[in-house]
């Protein structure tokens, strides 16, 4: 199943806020982010720190990850793996002949992310705009994906 949690990107994070941030489910980037697990839990840890931005974000179990990575997503200092939700799609491949498969992945590999490989299923990340694509190459190759609805994710509470 897949996990959520939201991002907060901070310009730095104040000592003053370390009291707070502690006792919370909390990670951190080095790159300014940090990672909450609980919606309510960020949204009151934004008013507290101004200014700052709110991202959507689905973390990745047991990932392998792309070149492109870094684009989609962050990793934290505790080494979990996180995709902006609002940058991917995802998808199962359900149905097809082994060979088949095994080539639509070979066409699949230069578009996808990160692979979550910690599912029953490997889930697969691409970019958003690439769903279109996806489908026309998994229907050349005679085989069946199916692609999860991230907009309607729930909070992790």
């Amino acid at each position: 199943m897949l996990k959520f949690a939201y991002g907060i990107e901070t310009q730095q994070i104040d000592k003053k806020f370390d009291e707070f941030i502690r006792p919370l489910e909390t990670d951190i980037t080095e790159e300014g982010f940090i990672v909450v697990k609980n919606q309510s839990h960020a949204a009151t840890l934004t008013k507290l720190i101004s200014e700052e931005e709110l991202h959507p974000l689905v973390q990745l179990e047991l990932v392998r990850a792309s070149l492109s990575f870094d684009d989609y997503g962050i990793r934290t200092i505790n080494h979990l793996n996180y995709l902006f939700l609002d940058m991917v799609s995802a998808f199962i491949i359900k149905n097809g002949n082994k060979e088949q498969i095994e080539m639509a992945l070979y066409q699949f590999e230069e578009h996808i992310i990160a692979t979550d490989e910690g599912q029953p299923s490997p889930i697969y990340f691409i970019d958003c705009h690439l769903e279109k694509l996806i489908k026309g190459i998994a229907k050349a190759y005679d085989i069946e994906v199916s692609f999860f609805d991230l907009d309607k994710f729930k909070e992790n509470d």
